[in-house]
């Protein structure tokens, strides 16, 4: 950027010459970028939240004063805290040599994903024109879009004008394009409105499931790989997160998510994020949107770098949702004459079903119901010995996880015991944690078991609740 204004300063002269040929005193551009006008700052009030989730109180929050020219710093730095778990900073009686300012937060932060407080401090920027504000707002896309205004400034765009179309793009390579959303550092994950509700799925989209020292790659990764051309060509990077909120989009986890947030007691209102966080891997998959047109219609996944590159969805109630397979199926314990029952919803994915268990009969082993997926529709098993662990998800009724093999004909397989969990539980299962039911009388190993595995089973017996619900996933192969 400095390059930049010293060219400016070797044309003023020939600037000045060329206005005295012709160009009027209402004329406001040079090179190409809107002429902008030094404006000193005096007593200034300078106010707002630092969120990614909310910074918590006792964080570092610092104003640098920045050269109106190059907008490096001039070393003049005004050192504060949060003062608040809201997130909230204050600067009072500022003077200012230029209207430019770099606010900069750093410290740990409310999780919105998990419901926590972050266990390592990150940090947020945002490049401000203060000269017509008062109130200032740290945030992700504040942190997201500052790279790539700097790199147009430097190519001769002015700051407003950089500004501006840093802001749009960024939004657009989330699939999010609106021009009425205003600047960011006026948006906040508490507020109502288009805007705040796009701020708040970025930053979901953004953190998934990711620690503190993944999530800050992530975004200096994105701010790296737009910050030249303002597109964002990371492919991976996007279906790891369109993968990631395609399985968060089901059932009520975006209701975990404002529940956490509600649970933090900060704010009542929360903007409506849901759509964006859908719309961003819906896009992704190359799926479209699921309009009442679309009502009923399944399109496959076109994303050929997925983990779910095989999935159909499936347009239900105006939301896209995976579209079961033929592989899976439900069993009751009627061919013992017991009155258990199991209900699959049918064509929907994650499965979920309803059950109510039977009267108990201990010489039959009632009562029991079970959801089953086979490895091929024809039965045929497959050799799973490669896998280090075995990994689902899981919502509902506590069950027995079986790894079933046709060499066990007494039902004596090797399985792992999952409690009942009111909200989604990821599995992941490592050999060591399987163990034979102890009635079983044959003598099959788990290391045949392994290399002879022709279905998961999820069973549900006369230990879990009598009447419920279970969701649950595929399986994931998970490699050393």
């Amino acid at each position: 950027m400095t390059k930049f204004f010293n060219m400016v300063n070797y044309s003023i002269i020939a600037f000045a010459v060329l206005c005295l040929c012709g160009c009027s005193d209402d004329d406001k551009h040079a090179g190409g970028a809107t002429e902008e006008t030094q404006i000193a700052i005096e007593d200034k009030t300078i106010a707002g939240v630092s969120e990614k989730g909310p910074f918590v109180n006792g964080s570092a929050v610092r104003l640098y004063e920045l050269n109106f020219e190059t907008l490096g710093q001039t070393g003049r730095a005004f050192t504060g805290k949060i003062a608040s778990d809201r997130g909230d900073f204050r600067y009072t009686h500022l003077n200012l040599e230029s209207q430019y300012v770099l606010l900069e937060a750093n410290g740990f932060y409310r999780n919105e994903v998990n419901g926590e407080k972050s266990a390592a401090p990150i940090t947020l920027n945002a490049l401000v024109d203060v000269s017509n504000k008062e109130t200032a707002n740290i945030n992700l896309l504040t942190h997201l879009s500052y790279e790539r205004m700097q790199h147009l400034v430097d190519d001769g765009a002015s700051v407003a004008e950089a500004k501006k179309q840093a802001e749009q793009e960024i939004l657009k390579s989330f699939y999010i394009e609106d021009e009425s959303i205003g600047e960011f550092e006026g948006l906040s994950i508490f507020e109502a409105g288009k805007g705040n509700a796009a701020l708040l799925a970025i930053s979901v989209l953004m953190q998934g499931d990711l620690s503190e020292a993944e999530f800050s790659e992530r975004l200096a990764n994105y701010a790296y790989d737009i910050e030249k051309d303002g597109v964002w060509n990371d492919s991976a990077a996007k279906t790891s997160i369109a993968d990631w909120a395609s399985v968060i989009s089901v059932d009520n986890y975006y209701a975990n998510i404002r529940k956490n947030m509600e649970d933090w007691k900060l704010s009542e209102t929360i903007p409506e994020f849901e759509k964006s966080v859908d719309k961003f891997w819906w896009e992704n998959y190359g799926l479209g949107d699921c309009d009442k047109d679309a009502e009923g219609v399944i399109k496959e996944n076109q994303n050929k770098g997925s983990v779910h590159k095989d999935k159909k969805f499936l347009c239900k109630n105006l939301r896209w949702v995976f579209s079961m397979g033929e592989n899976w199926t439900v069993f009751d314990d009627a061919g013992d004459n017991g009155t258990s029952k199991i209900k699959m919803d049918p064509g929907v994915y994650p499965i979920r079903v309803e059950y109510s268990l039977g009267l108990t009969n201990l010489e039959k082993g009632l009562p029991n119901v079970l959801i089953k997926y086979f490895l091929n529709k024809d039965s045929s098993t497959e050799d799973i010995s490669g896998c280090a662990a075995l990994k689902y998800s899981y919502k509902g009724a506590s069950h027995y996880f079986e790894v079933q093999t046709p060499l066990i004909t007494d039902y004596g397989y090797f399985y792992v015991w999952a409690e009942a969990s009111d909200v989604w539980k990821e599995q992941t299962l490592k050999w060591n944690k399987f163990e034979k039911y102890f009635w079983a009388t044959n003598e099959v190993t788990l290391d045949e078991t392994k290399k002879n595995v022709d279905a998961y089973v999820w069973l549900i017996k006369d230990d879990a609740e009598k009447e419920g619900t279970l969701e649950v996933t595929e399986v994931e192969c998970v490699k050393e």
